[in-house]
């Protein structure tokens, strides 16, 4: 999330026509799936992260099982954004997102003692958005060669089963190292696009440590994910620009602990 992210509007402010969503859903195996999802509104060219109001509901339903989960706010370090776990993941696998924002206020819950007082509209007038569809891609296993490195000039084989189809493809990997031999861990993330469904890709160890301070030989541990991405369908509701997205996460951990981190000394 970028420092434009950060910034903060009440949606109790915003119609519905004019946000961005972006939705996402993440199976890592055939039983589970995260979901997560925020929508921006751009004023003047700078985008504002949205909090919705406590009458609106973001909810994800496997059309399968007719398994719904709601959404809840969680707050990260760089901003916030609304997740959720659901029991399913398997290839092929439909859902229907909804932003439900039907709900007001009970008027025969309110009670005025002065009858003269003139009761406020509590009537909003909010559209909901409650038909994107996300479908997830194939599911697939993964593997690698082997998992421990003293070399950077050594390379990691990774395979997959490939779908055939044309899903979107990346690697996405990271790194944690100690620097100057203390216990703080320098964190380092990258993304790189994958030209089509091979199932098969090489990666050195010096380019998944890409932005590490190596000058030190301290080990390191390095997660490296394999990620199949399929577009999904908005709800036409939402501006043209929403983004939805169903992916296949399998994710390996490896580590690199230079050869003399491993002599034996008597």
């Amino acid at each position: 999330m970028d420092e434009a992210d950060k910034r903060e509007i009440e949606g109790k402010d915003v119609d519905t026509r004019n946000m961005q969503a972006f939705y996402t859903i993440t199976a890592e195996n055939d039983f589970k799936a995260y979901v997560t999802a925020y929508v921006l509104r751009t004023d003047e060219s700078r985008p504002y992260r949205i909090k919705l109001s406590e009458l609106d509901r973001f909810i994800a339903t496997d059309n399968r099982t007719q398994t719904s989960v709601e959404l809840t706010l969680s707050e990260l370090d760089n901003g916030f954004r609304y997740e959720a776990v659901i029991p399913s993941g398997s290839s092929g696998t439909e859902y229907t997102l909804s932003l439900d924002r039907t709900e007001s206020p009970n008027l025969d819950d309110i009670w005025f003692p002065d009858e003269s007082v003139e009761l406020p509209d509590f009537g909003r007038d909010f559209v909901s958005a409650m038909n994107t569809i996300i479908t997830l891609p194939d599911s697939f296993s993964m593997q690698t060669d082997r998992v421990n490195f003293n070399s950077l000039q050594e390379v990691l084989v990774v395979t997959w089963d490939n779908s055939g189809t044309s899903d979107d493809m990346f690697v996405v990997h990271s790194s944690s190292c100690p620097e100057g031999g203390g216990e703080y861990a320098s964190y380092r993330h990258h993304q790189k696009n994958i030209a089509g469904d091979t199932g098969f890709i090489e990666i050195s160890i010096n380019d998944l440590l890409e932005g590490q301070n190596l000058s030190s030989n301290y080990s390191c541990e390095i997660s490296v994910s394999i990620v199949r991405e399929r577009r999904g369908s908005a709800d036409e509701v939402f501006r043209g620009d929403s983004v939805v997205m169903g992916q296949q996460k399998r994710s390996v951990t490896v580590f690199y602990r230079p050869a003399f981190e491993q002599i034996v000394h008597f």
